[in-house]
């Protein structure tokens, strides 16, 4: 997995000592950057990832969006009229097109609800990684009847299978919440 913590972080795994896997420990939070996105991108481009999705709390999407303010980014503002009525304020991006490949920022709202989660960018590689299912999808339809209406059940397990870690990265330590969080 490719890393950047924040000061005084470290990475979790295995220790071999106990044997028992250990969680990573936190460190100073900092702001998102475009430096901290280009960091784990170049260290997994070096490693043989190509990340295409980074998964992050709706906070550090905003911040993202401020990117394009930023003075080494092209700028893209474009007027938008639909119908010739209206016009369109664009204050959003969705990809980021970098010196190590091009990714989409996807702000995901479960992250914001748990500070832990929120403070982390997650990127991944989909080419190393997969589906897999552990039960298939079936329906059930033995399940008890009320009145006229037919009831039933789908059921199916599955999980993330990581192929190769090094499609895996983490921007850790981020304001996730707010400026101050």
């Amino acid at each position: 997995m490719r890393v950047s913590r924040g000061s005084g972080g470290a990475n979790g795994g295995d220790n071999p000592t106990t044997g028992l896997t250990v969680a990573p420990t936190d460190g100073t939070q900092r702001p998102f950057t475009k430096a901290i996105l280009d960091q784990v991108m170049q260290t997994g481009y070096q490693n043989g990832a190509n990340f295409r999705h980074v998964s992050v709390s709706p906070y550090v999407k905003s911040v993202f969006v401020t990117f394009m303010s930023d003075a080494n980014v092209a700028p893209f503002r474009y007027a938008v009229s639909q119908g010739g009525e209206r016009n369109t304020i664009v204050a959003t991006a969705d990809y980021y097109e970098g010196p190590f490949g091009t990714v989409m920022i996807h702000p995901n709202r479960v992250q914001a609800g748990s500070a832990k989660l929120a403070r982390n960018a997650f990127f991944l590689d989909t080419d190393m990684l997969s589906f897999l299912w552990l039960r298939n999808i079936q329906e059930d339809k033995a399940v008890a009847k009320t009145g006229d209406a037919d009831k039933g059940v789908i059921i199916g397990e599955g999980t993330l299978k990581v192929h190769n870690e090094k499609g895996l990265g983490v921007a850790a330590d981020l304001f996730g919440l707010s400026a101050a969080s």
